[in-house]
């Protein structure tokens, strides 16, 4: 028995607020995020652009390496 050691299975990434960069898993793109409707979460291009729907399992923070603050 592991006595509970290892940590709880990690759920889909919740993004904390409306406009956080994000990274969408399928495209491999940086975008932000806009919001969540009809179990969807949905993204825009971080230039603008139309709004698309991405599965509640398709989003990734932003590695620190691309969040452009450096």
């Amino acid at each position: 028995m592991s006595g509970g050691d290892e940590p709880p299975a990690a759920g889909p990434y919740r993004p904390s607020a409306v406009g956080e960069l994000v990274l969408d898993r399928k495209s491999g793109a940086v975008v932000r995020y806009m919001g969540e409707w009809c179990g969807l979460m949905w993204v825009r291009p971080v230039g603008g652009g139309t709004e698309v729907p991405v599965h509640r399992d398709g989003l990734a923070p932003v590695p620190d390496a691309c969040d452009g603050t450096g």
